[in-house]
């Protein structure tokens, strides 16, 4: 996160244990309950599926910025199926926090192998809401390096 203080330059804030819970406690929250609306639309599997590809060829690529556009866009897109507006905004507000906070995450650890398997799974449980809510909570979990968050789904 940056900051300005007053009469002074900007900084780059770094995430502690607490920030990193809380943003992916929240984006768990936002993300299942889109998730929830989401799936009751018939388009919402294809359009997830629509964004795998450029996770993969990003991944094959170890182009990290496209990665990190690409996997922004695949629950992005969750979101914007859910069709609701203030959730959507919500999430908005909350999506460069997340970012830089996974890239905190992974910097120690990144894992491309397999990146877009794991948001295929996701494609793949669409037709069953509460077994992608549970993929989906593990997923975040993982990507943001928070051992448990299970008490939201």
């Amino acid at each position: 996160m940056i900051e300005k203080s007053p009469n002074r330059s900007y900084i780059v804030v770094s995430f502690n244990e607490r920030d990193i819970f809380e943003l992916a406690t929240l984006r768990t929250a936002l993300e299942v309950m889109g998730a929830r609306l989401a799936l009751q639309r018939s388009y919402t599997s294809s359009a997830l599926a629509a964004a795998i590809p450029a996770i993969a060829s990003a991944a094959e690529n170890r182009d990290l910025k496209s990665l990190a556009a690409a996997d922004r866009r695949f629950h992005e897109i969750l979101i914007e199926c859910a069709d609701h507006r203030r959730l959507l905004e919500s999430y908005h507000a909350l999506q460069d926090q997340i970012e830089l906070a996974m890239l905190n995450v992974q910097k120690h650890e990144l894992n491309i192998a397999g990146i877009a398997d794991r948001h295929a799974r996701l494609v793949a449980l669409a037709t069953n809401p509460d077994k992608f809510v549970e993929e989906l909570s593990r997923h975040i979990r993982e990507g943001m390096g928070v051992s448990d968050i299970s008490v939201l789904i």
